[in-house]
């Protein structure tokens, strides 16, 4: 095989692989389209938690009026998130 042949059939070999990977990111893109609102949902969570720590006063203003007009909904909430660190302690420890 000529170095001619060689160049000819490695810019045949290139031009089939970029095909390949046009065809491929179009159909990525078609699969990743049914993703976008789980990503527009991730995305606005993490807005949310920029904003809260962006404003900590706001969130602890809020924390004490929802505390003063209805401690038994902290009361509940305490509990729920001491529950879950508990559990997350024991699921870390391997027991």
């Amino acid at each position: 095989m000529s170095m001619k042949q060689r160049q000819l059939a490695l810019a045949l070999r290139k031009q089939a692989l970029l095909l390949d990977c046009a065809s491929q990111r179009q159909q990525f893109a078609q699969y990743a389209a049914g993703l976008k609102p789980l990503f527009a949902g991730a995305d606005r969570g993490i807005e949310m938690a920029q904003w809260v720590r962006q404003h900590p006063l706001a969130v602890a203003a809020c924390s004490a009026a929802v505390f003063i007009l209805r401690p038994r909904f902290f009361w509940r909430l305490g509990l729920r998130g001491l529950y879950l660190w508990r559990l997350a302690r024991t699921l870390r420890s391997g027991r």
